[in-house]
């Protein structure tokens, strides 16, 4: 099964998740796609259906949704930051190549 990426500017990328997570998008995405997946209670998106996803108006609730996961984001990280037992990150601990993530889980 292809994996399809949503891309998007370092600065939208909480708008984005905010579009993607908002329970009214996954209503419709079950309306546009019922029945491509696997399973009746998971969804399977081709990536024309992901680019007419509906946007909301620019506004005070799109940036209170997108700030409310930064923070959410943000607090998670440290959290497991904490328990790791490492200076808080802020995502800055992502392998970047095969081979890196190849020396981190010992193969």
């Amino acid at each position: 099964m292809p994996t399809i990426a949503v891309t998007a500017p370092p600065e939208a990328l909480d708008h984005l998740l905010a579009v993607l997570l908002a329970p009214p998008v996954s209503a419709w995405a079950f309306g546009e796609a019922a029945g491509a997946a696997l399973s009746s209670d998971a969804l399977r998106l081709r990536a024309s259906q992901i680019a007419a996803i509906p946007l909301p108006p620019p506004g005070a609730a799109w940036d209170a949704a997108a700030t409310i996961l930064a923070d959410t984001a943000h607090s998670a990280d440290a959290d497991a930051a904490d328990a790791a037992g490492r200076p808080n990150s802020a995502v800055g601990d992502v392998p970047r190549s095969a081979e890196t993530c190849s020396r981190r889980s010992g193969r």
